[in-house]
């Protein structure tokens, strides 16, 4: 969970109209938590595949370009961050 959703602690941080940055600042949020996870005696890291829809698939997407070591696999559910995009070209 992103950021200031669903109960989670903080805030997420605004890139203007750089959506790479925003892509990017959340995927090294994503990339703390495994870190962490796999330091756990009860996770299995050779098993991690991250997910995301909508805002979170283009996280996960992000993710993916920080060439992660632990992580299986990558599933994209529609992802991208078209009502964003759209208040940048205006």
């Amino acid at each position: 969970m992103m950021r200031g959703f669903a109960g989670s602690g903080g805030s997420i941080v605004h890139h203007g109209c750089d959506l790479a940055a925003d892509g990017i600042a959340s995927a090294k949020d994503i990339r703390a938590v495994i870190d962490h996870l796999v330091t756990l005696p009860m996770i299995d890291a050779s098993r991690i595949v991250v997910a995301g829809q909508s805002f979170g698939g283009w996280n996960t997407l992000a993710f993916g370009m920080l060439a992660p070591t632990t992580v299986r696999g990558l599933i994209d559910f529609s992802g991208g961050c078209g009502h964003r995009i759209a208040r940048c070209r205006t």
